[in-house]
């Protein structure tokens, strides 16, 4: 009898376009930047703080989410973080000073990305999927830079067609419903919700701990707290922001920098986030065979010469453009949350992966977020990127070291943690 198709693929579908919708509402003051600089006459450090407050939001609304993900399921967030997508990307088309910017950008569109971007879908791919969670991860990872490649570009063109208020109403609208639909007919919340298991799996011989959620061993977030280890997974996974949402912030302005033109400088967040794509779906195959720890430290690792490499050789708009694509090529294998929340998996088991996500969030927020405002203040200080791409070298390096910290753990006393 033909085996029918896990449900599971179906929830990893509709979380896709989730993540490649949602997240994008916070990037749109990337994209339309250099419109909204020119009419507003707001400068990099202006425009970058909007983006950070959006992070420091998304991070302080990670904790309550990542519980309630855990708590009413990921369905719920889903719907109610698309709602408020469209509240913040509303307000954003008709901001006319800095404080409106700050709050629909950074309040109301920050917690709309917490409930509809990495913590939401990361943590329900590790509920319906173990055995090929880095696959998983690296799948939804994927989807986050599909949607900034394609999406970029085109919300570029509208701005510069139509400007850049009518790209934002639009939109609000598009996104809002999109969400609605895939969270409320497809996204359940967990494989068990079904009478389902993980990667469609058989029922496993009962293991008698009662910290055994069928068959695996899960930590409770108390106990998972007390662990080197895990402080280590959230100080390295924190770092990594900083590279990453500064470059992700500024890199359309950095093009129109060095001379390319506005209408089409979207073609540089293209160039490298859609090679981010592809290689973070290869990134998490890797991972599944070669060790995720192991793929995540090859990765910073090549990272951190290409950081020197923009430092030293980028002065021109088309050797910005090759080395994007290259860097995306390295970067993609480890970028995002896919490797990341998929090896806590490993390490803690699934039943509170929500709240310790939620945690790893919050880091990242916090300080990953200050990317944006770091690069932008480079910027303004200097005349150009090149410094900020050798200090997001030394971030690397700082993460491969936490990362070498964070040995494997192993329970003790299960019945009292």
């Amino acid at each position: 009898m033909k085996r029918k198709i896990f449900y599971g693929w179906w929830v990893l579908i509709a979380l896709f376009f989730v993540g490649m919708l949602g997240p994008m509402a916070r990037y749109m003051v990337t994209a339309l930047g250099p419109f909204i600089s020119d009419e507003m006459g707001w400068g990099a450090t202006s425009i970058g703080l909007a983006l950070s407050l959006s992070l420091w939001i998304y991070a302080l609304a990670s904790l309550p989410v990542g519980w309630l993900i855990d708590r009413i399921g990921s369905r719920r967030i889903l719907i109610m973080g698309g709602m408020l997508l469209f509240m913040g990307l509303w307000w954003f088309s008709k901001v006319n000073v800095l404080w409106q910017l700050y709050l629909s950008v950074g309040l109301i569109i920050g917690v709309g990305v917490s409930m509809t971007h990495f913590l939401a879908t990361q943590s329900t791919a590790r509920k319906w999927f173990s055995k090929k969670a880095g696959l998983a991860g690296g799948i939804l990872t994927a989807a986050f830079w599909i949607g900034s490649g394609t999406l970029s570009p085109l919300l570029t063109g509208i701005g510069n067609a139509m400007g850049w208020r009518a790209a934002c109403f639009a939109y609000g609208i598009g996104v809002c419903i999109i969400i609605l639909i895939f969270a409320w007919l497809v996204v359940r919340d967990t494989p068990e919700s079904m009478g389902l298991l993980p990667d469609g799996e058989s029922a496993p011989e009962e293991t008698g701990s009662p910290d055994s959620v069928n068959g695996e061993i899960s930590w409770s977030t108390g106990a998972a707290l007390k662990t080197r280890s895990f402080w280590m997974i959230v100080m390295g996974y924190s770092l990594v922001g900083i590279p990453g949402q500064g470059l992700l912030g500024h890199l359309i302005l950095w093009g129109v920098q060095l001379g390319w033109p506005k209408a089409t400088a979207g073609a540089f967040l293209s160039a490298f986030t859609l090679t981010l794509a592809f290689t973070s779906i290869a990134g998490g195959w890797l991972a599944d065979r070669l060790g995720k720890k192991q793929v995540l430290m090859i990765s910073y690792g090549m990272s951190t010469i290409l950081c020197l490499a923009s430092w030293l050789f980028v002065q021109s708009a088309g050797s910005l453009m090759i080395l994007m694509a290259v860097f995306g090529t390295v970067y993609g294998v480890s970028a995002g949350p896919g490797l990341w929340s998929a090896y806590m998996g490993d390490m803690f088991g699934r039943a509170s992966v929500g709240r310790l996500f939620g945690i790893l969030t919050l880091g990242y927020g916090l300080i990953g977020g200050a990317g944006p405002l770091l690069w932008g203040w480079v910027y303004d200080v200097t005349g150009h990127y090149n410094l900020a791409c050798l200090l997001s070298g030394l971030c690397f390096v700082l993460v491969i070291l936490c990362l070498k910290l964070a040995k494997p753990v192993v329970k003790q006393n299960t019945a009292n943690t």
